[in-house]
């Protein structure tokens, strides 16, 4: 559980360097709802 946080915290940080920021946002909403079901 906490290796998976550790790795999609280092994703976004890593989407958040590139200069799409609205694709990092789409990122964090999809792995959001991916969560949730």
């Amino acid at each position: 559980m906490m290796n998976s946080y550790y790795r999609d915290k280092n994703e976004f940080e890593y989407v958040c360097k590139q200069k799409n920021k609205t694709k990092a946002i789409d990122y964090m909403k999809q792995l959001k709802l991916f969560r949730k079901t």
